[in-house]
């Protein structure tokens, strides 16, 4: 199994405060150690343990989430956005398979939602009505989100 670098760290949900939470995954869909988790009490699903911000932050401006794509996917070319949507979508409705009958239907929101096809996938596995990507890529924010609204 691959690692990152960077030290995870636990910590409490970002809605409600709460520390309880269901674990979906422990690893992402690149065999990372990476957990996804269900917070319990407001439904709420994130990355826990997780990168600190200062880590998150060195992850994306020096470049690293680029090269970390180019060799998990053993390439060196420049990761294209209609490969990176396909893997996702398919990682995002296995997910959403799995928490279907854990969440609503009404507003998902993605934080680091890349191309977007998490939430894509979401939307059409789980009936979620209206989806929102967030990401510190504004340039991948507005591709997102220009794509879901036009689906």
């Amino acid at each position: 199994m691959k690692s990152l670098k960077y030290v995870q760290q636990l910590v409490a949900c970002n809605l409600c405060g709460g520390d309880n939470f269901l674990e979906i995954s422990k690893r992402d869909r690149h065999d990372l150690n990476i957990t996804s988790a269900l917070c319990t009490q407001c439904g709420l699903i994130a990355i826990n343990p997780r990168m600190s911000p200062e880590d998150y932050d060195d992850l994306y401006q020096s470049g690293e989430n680029h090269r970390l794509w180019m060799e998990l996917n053993n390439t060196t070319k420049t990761p294209d956005f209609a490969e990176r949507y396909k893997g996702a979508y398919q990682f995002g409705r296995k997910v959403a398979e799995v928490v279907k009958q854990h969440i609503g239907t009404g507003l998902a929101v993605e934080v680091g939602s890349g191309t977007g096809a998490v939430l894509a996938a979401f939307r059409d596995v789980a009936d979620i009505k209206m989806v929102k990507g967030i990401d510190p890529s504004p340039e991948e924010a507005a591709k997102c989100n220009a794509r879901l609204d036009k689906e």
